[in-house]
């Protein structure tokens, strides 16, 4: 994969996973809370 290609992959998934995490900010809930962090952790490993 050329680097052109991953940095736009890499760039729309970035904007994806704020979307989400910024969409269940409102939620308070622990489990929201859970997901949440799940998520973001999941992305960044």
């Amino acid at each position: 994969m050329d680097a052109g290609v991953f940095y736009s992959t890499y760039t729309l998934l970035s904007v994806h996973v704020w979307l989400v995490i910024n969409r269940m900010s409102h939620r308070t809930d622990k489990e929201a809370q859970f997901f949440r962090q799940r998520f973001y952790n999941h992305f960044n490993t």
